[in-house]
């Protein structure tokens, strides 16, 4: 087994630019990602990014068209 066999993907991530220029990353995984660059990043051992979480609030395009009774796959 090769490295790349015991890997799983779980979703990706979007780069993103804030009002105030910084880049940020998010996701989704059934929260919301995001992920800030470390501004107070003082050495090897402190992480690039802080991530964050949020509930995902799924948009309308996110919906079902109408409910039939089918159970939705994971």
């Amino acid at each position: 087994m090769t490295d790349n066999d015991s890997k799983i993907r779980v979703g990706g991530l979007y780069r993103n630019t804030s009002k105030d220029g910084k880049t940020y990353l998010t996701g989704y995984l059934n929260l919301r990602l995001i992920a800030f660059e470390n501004q107070y990043k003082r050495g090897d051992k402190d992480p690039d990014y802080i991530l964050y979480v949020k509930p995902h609030q799924p948009r309308e395009t996110d919906q079902p068209a109408e409910d039939d009774g089918r159970e939705i796959p994971f």
